[in-house]
């Protein structure tokens, strides 16, 4: 408990020192990199590992390295997972304050927004088929922590094993901070004009 509670203080800091350093801008881009080189990894290295052998946790068929799982939509599976599909697209609460920052005509922000939104769904797909296909049945709740024992399909852990694991498990920490420069924006635009009256100064900076 002692070290959760270290671990997170060490966290609050550094986004602290996000909040006060460099522009916000800057913060975001390289946050949003980092979680997709994240994502990347992880599509990457399921995708090698499933080529390579069957997951030793998963139940699989006889000369197969597909997990059983379903392939088709799974009712059940849905419903439990909805919420989460939901809350994982949200943007709507920052979109007043977003269009503000970007000061581009309508026609463009809609393709922005489109184009954002196309691209979040790509990355869940692509990460959810080829965990489900890889990982099966064993996919911990939190999929990042399944890198927790990587190992590069070898017998032991190579250094760079080793740093693509604590780059994995260190993506939900990250993909949380990203979102902190714009949600920062929307907070102190909606503060502003609860408090003093009008717009924000939807600064990005």
């Amino acid at each position: 408990r002692a070290a959760y509670w270290a671990w997170l203080a060490l966290y609050g800091a550094a986004v602290a020192l996000l909040a006060a350093g460099p522009p916000r801008p800057i913060v975001q881009l390289t946050l949003t990199a980092f979680g997709l080189a994240c994502i990347f990894t992880m599509v990457l290295t399921a995708s090698a590992a499933l080529a390579a052998a069957p997951f030793p946790g998963a139940p699989h068929a006889p000369g197969r390295h597909m997990a059983e799982v379903p392939l088709l939509l799974s009712p059940e599976g849905f419903a439990r997972a909805f919420g989460t599909f939901v809350f994982s697209q949200m943007c709507q609460q920052g979109v007043p304050q977003l269009l503000e920052v970007m000061a581009a005509p309508r026609r463009q922000a809609n393709a922005a927004f489109a184009l954002g939104l196309s691209a979040t769904f790509a990355c869940y797909l692509a990460l959810g088929l080829v965990c489900a296909l890889f990982f099966g049945n064993a996919t911990q709740d939190v999929v990042t922590l399944n890198w927790k024992d990587y190992t590069a399909e070898r017998a032991r852990a190579s250094g760079f094993a080793r740093a693509v694991s604590y780059l994995v498990r260190l993506f939900p920490v990250v993909s949380v901070t990203a979102a902190f420069p714009l949600n920062a924006v929307c907070l102190g635009d909606a503060l502003h004009a609860r408090l003093f009256g009008g717009g924000g100064s939807g600064a990005g900076g």
